[in-house]
């Protein structure tokens, strides 16, 4: 099947092993647990931390601009969080859409969670919340490009516009 899909579809290999369970599976750690504890800067994605979430540009993007808001206490379920904690992934979430709108006027945006037991890649899961930027006509930017290469230099470039934007936007929110 993934022959016939990959013929169908262009993928990238990272997304391709994604879809058809051929990770490793690594079920001791928690990849958003460990980007939770990495310092702001292009090499971990991170772009702010908060009282209780931290935002990083996404590493599998769907569209230019994807942000994750990632809960820092390790919860599987919406209806786990604190009070302050959603406070925070909601301030978290105007800041994402403020700095989205100043850097690329997008026509709207998909916000949404990945929550519950379902665990594609089979890693332990996380609530993560997703921030992205759509435009009229838009797809699917991983099945848009022909390299990882490509991605590399596309998320790069968005990592640095989106930093400067957000060190701006914090230092003039109150919240």
């Amino acid at each position: 099947m993934a022959n016939q899909l990959t013929r169908d579809i262009h993928l990238l290999p990272e997304r391709e092993a994604f879809l058809f369970n051929e990770r490793e599976n690594n079920s001791s750690r928690c990849t958003h647990c460990e980007k939770i504890q990495q310092e702001i800067g292009e090499h971990s994605l991170v772009l702010y931390h908060g009282a209780h979430c931290t935002i990083k540009l996404s590493s599998m993007p769907y569209n230019t601009g994807h942000l994750q808001i990632l809960p820092s206490r390790h919860v599987l379920l919406i209806t786990e969080l604190m009070d302050n904690e959603n406070l925070d992934i909601m301030h978290a979430t105007q800041l994402c859409v403020s700095v989205l709108e100043d850097i690329y006027a997008p026509d709207g945006f998909s916000i949404g969670s990945r929550t519950g037991t379902t665990n594609l890649n089979r890693l332990p899961q996380h609530l993560c919340f997703h921030v992205i930027p759509r435009w009229q006509g838009d797809v699917n930017l991983i099945e848009a490009i022909d390299t990882r290469r490509e991605l590399d230099i596309i998320i790069k470039q968005a990592y640095l516009r989106l930093a400067s934007a957000f060190e701006n936007n914090v230092s003039r929110a109150v919240y």
